[in-house]
């Protein structure tokens, strides 16, 4: 793209030469749309820039408001492609088709639709909004009026198992075209909703021997929420492959995708994963929430001292920083939150992920490719060259990865990763059965912050309560355990179950912390290979709160229940 159309922007002073430059290298950087850095940024609104574009390369830009849609033209764009490049189909008059598009530099996109209906087009410029607004309307025409104005879920499945007719499932010699009708469009739109609608972190589709079930993962706990006719599933699957960019004649070997999604005008991703099971394929797609991630590092929940301690170590210039806990248990919130608040105009701040799940301001980020023979331990050996000052490593893998990562914490870095350890003392023992010498140990690893992600008691229904005699006898040692603690009885809360909550008496989760900060006295056992308990104890002794203790803590605070507790950290 030349970047000297944008010369008259600041001319007219509406954008400083130092803003357009470090939005071009920002883009640059993170291989994204110049124009969507700019708005993301808050230089420009989308209407003001698209305006000024239309300006300089002679292109009309409209509000769509008053804009009639045919939506009989749909078919000379598909959908995918609409969806994805924000290309709205307007008009078809004497072999010109009018569309509105949101990227006027997208021209390759313009030339292939041109080549596949031998039109010509014309183009306006529109906002995304206004497309996005359009967009459902222009392709949900085919499904009947009374399944779109009564919502009828039925209605929408029936006419998707007659578009299958009695083609033997697997078969289907034109799926891909079935898979982007209307019916099965609406489907899989459902389905984006109700994940968004019920803050989902995962959806889990999957074909059993008489339906296709589908579950979804809110607040940590898996909940099946749609069933449909098995025979459903291969144009649903392909469906989102195809909007996932993936193979759609594969059906046998897993696959890996990413679709991005404008919903209520908030683009919204999903990773998406495929594997044959004995009845088709399931797909797992995870909820990648751009404003969950991108939470501040305060509004984690830590406690106090686990706070002050965090700080102290983040504040280092140099060692290895780690945060440990299983799959789901917010690992990468943590760290994208910690390099947030160290993100400085005057700090050069590089990772290597895989994948890369967010696109993180002014960080550079390398995601992980075998295939071209980026591996974690390859992308940081790279990185070391690249002047860092702060480095950030998905997860550390193997002793390779390990070794590369204490060289450069040894060098002046300061280096942030996780392993899946259960606890800050379990990982010392997984970094020695890697085979990282104990003295390395000691001398490179700063912190180490265990963690786990259990269910809030919903604010809306929340009641003292007495537990049963059951719940006493099942959880007697956490009773017991906090009623020592406390110095006496306390009093519990659960959720009454309400609309809020779906009647789970759960809303929203929240982090359990267990952070050992490396001290010298630590250190030194380290060097002097103590044993694990010895460690815990020395690091309790100097006020180390452990996951329990904080997982007790917030039974006592009424912000979780012995069930809990239990259910994370038992």
């Amino acid at each position: 793209m030349a970047f000297n159309i944008y010369d008259e922007l600041i001319k007219d002073g509406t954008l400083s030469d130092k803003n357009l430059q470090k939005a071009v290298n920002e883009a640059q950087t993170q291989n994204r749309n110049l124009n969507e850095v700019l708005v993301e940024s808050g230089l420009l609104s989308e209407e003001n820039l698209l305006k000024f574009l239309g300006k300089q390369l002679d292109m009309e830009f409209e509000r769509l408001d008053t804009f009639t849609i045919d939506p009989n033209i749909a078919h000379h764009v598909p959908e995918e492609y609409a969806r994805k490049y924000m290309v709205l189909p307007l008009f078809l008059l004497d072999k010109q088709l009018t569309v509105a598009v949101a990227d006027p530099f997208n021209l390759q996109t313009i030339e292939e639709l041109q080549r596949k209906n031998g039109l010509k087009i014309q183009r306006v410029l529109a906002t995304k909004k206004n497309i996005q607004a359009l967009l459902d309307h222009c392709y949900k025409h085919n499904v009947s009026q009374d399944a779109q104005s009564t919502g009828d879920n039925n209605a929408i499945v029936q006419q998707g198992l007659a578009l299958l007719g009695d083609d033997a499932e697997e078969e289907t010699s034109n799926l891909a075209e079935i898979a982007e009708s209307a019916p099965f469009a609406i489907l899989v739109d459902e389905l984006f909703k109700m994940a968004i609608q019920m803050k989902a972190s995962d959806i889990h589709i999957e074909p059993e021997e008489t339906r296709l079930r589908v579950r979804m993962r809110v607040d940590g706990i898996l909940r099946e929420v749609l069933s449909h006719p098995l025979k459903l599933a291969p144009a649903i699957i392909s469906r989102l492959k195809v909007l996932g960019d993936m193979d759609i004649t594969e059906r046998r070997r897993p696959q890996d995708g990413r679709i991005r999604i404008n919903l209520s005008n908030k683009e919204i991703d999903f990773r998406v994963s495929s594997v044959r099971t004995i009845y088709g394929e399931k797909m797992v797609l995870r909820l990648l929430d751009r404003s969950n991630v991108l939470v501040t590092l305060d509004k984690l929940g830590f406690p106090k001292d686990t706070w002050d301690s965090w700080q102290r170590i983040i504040h280092r210039h140099a060692g290895i920083a780690l945060v440990t806990g299983p799959t789901g248990s917010g690992k990468t919130t943590t760290l994208y939150a910690t390099l947030n608040e160290l993100n400085r105009p005057d700090v050069n701040i590089t990772t290597v992920e895989d994948p890369v799940e967010y696109n993180l301001s002014r960080i550079n980020q390398v995601p992980v490719n075998p295939k071209a023979g980026i591996t974690f331990a390859a992308g940081l050996r790279t990185l070391l060259r690249q002047d860092p000052d702060i480095i950030m490593v998905g997860e550390i893998r193997d002793l390779e990865t390990a070794q590369i990562a204490i060289q450069a914490s040894q060098t002046g870095h300061l280096v942030f990763s996780t392993l899946h350890t259960n606890s800050a003392v379990g990982t010392m023992i997984r970094l020695v059965d890697m085979g990282i010498p104990h003295y390395l140990i000691a001398s490179s690893v700063i912190g180490i912050l265990a963690q786990r992600l259990m269910r809030h008691i919903c604010p809306r229904c929340a009641s003292a309560y007495k537990p049963s005699d059951e719940i006493r006898d099942r959880h007697r040692y956490l009773i017991d355990t906090l009623t020592q603690i406390n110095g006496g009885p306390f009093e519990m809360f659960q959720g009454r179950g309400c609309k809020a909550c779906d009647d789970t008496g759960y809303k929203g989760r929240i982090g359990v912390y267990e952070l050992m900060e490396i001290t010298d006295e630590i250190s030194g056992m380290i060097h002097k290979e103590a044993r694990s308990d010895e460690l815990l104890q020395s690091a309790v002794k100097n006020g180390m709160r452990t996951l329990m203790q904080d997982g007790l803590e917030k039974i006592k605070q009424g912000k979780s229940t012995l069930e809990e507790v239990a259910r994370v950290l038992l």
